[in-house]
């Protein structure tokens, strides 16, 4: 049990810092997006 809820805790904290990753590549991708649509 006490192996199982560790397996778990370690399981959410990557799939957090997953979804961490994709929301600030998502933010630069938009940034550069709008700067290049600015550009014209």
């Amino acid at each position: 049990m006490n192996a199982d809820g560790r397996n778990r805790t370690a399981f959410s904290t990557l799939k957090r810092k997953q979804l961490w990753c994709f929301t600030i590549k998502r933010h630069q991708h938009n940034t550069e997006m709008l700067a290049s649509t600015n550009r014209f």
